[in-house]
């Protein structure tokens, strides 16, 4: 389970329950300021191991990853990027066809997460979202840590075309030095 909210950690377990399912990881991409994280009410509950970047401050972590690191879950392969700039522990996790990116992308106009929380990094967070949209094949699809209204999940390409986020633009100008 990726970036779950404590709020509806209910809905969780009823869900797993429902199906059948034994939650082995829970990974948060980042610590966070918006909500409070279930990841240590599931790994309490569920008997998991808790999933973050090797920089989080959580002290309840049972895993910690670091950048270029490849992290299995049975037979699918997360490669681990360092993507500060919402928060200084900010991952994302790319797969063959998907993409978790936390906050530091969202969807079409949702931009990114905030950069004035602790840890971040003005402006830092459109940065990495843009070099992902130069890196990466477009046809990932992506999956931010939030959903907000009507939004879904879409492929790399489309949100190239779309997200202000990833409008072309150097370091310099993103940061506002130009």
């Amino acid at each position: 389970m990726i970036d779950p909210v404590l709020n509806i950690n209910a809905d969780y377990l009823n869900l797993l329950k429902e199906r059948k399912l034994r939650l082995t990881q829970v990974i948060d991409t980042h610590t966070h300021a918006d909500h409070i994280s279930a990841g240590l009410f599931l790994k309490e509950a569920r008997g998991c191991e808790y999933v973050m970047y090797k920089e989080a401050p959580a002290q309840c972590v049972t895993i910690r990853v670091d950048a270029g690191e490849i992290f299995k879950i049975n037979d699918l392969k997360f490669q681990i990027l360092h993507t500060p700039g919402h928060t200084k522990d900010s991952m994302t996790l790319v797969t063959e066809d998907w993409m978790f990116t936390g906050d530091v992308l969202f969807l079409d106009d949702g931009e990114g997460g905030r950069d004035d929380l602790p840890g971040g990094e003005v402006r830092l967070n459109i940065w990495k979202a843009w070099r992902f949209s130069k890196i990466f094949l477009i046809f990932l699809m992506v999956y931010p840590a939030h959903d907000y209204g009507e939004r879904k999940p879409s492929t790399l390409g489309r949100q190239k075309t779309i997200n202000p986020h990833l409008r072309d633009r150097s370091k310099e100008e993103i940061q506002g030095r130009t």
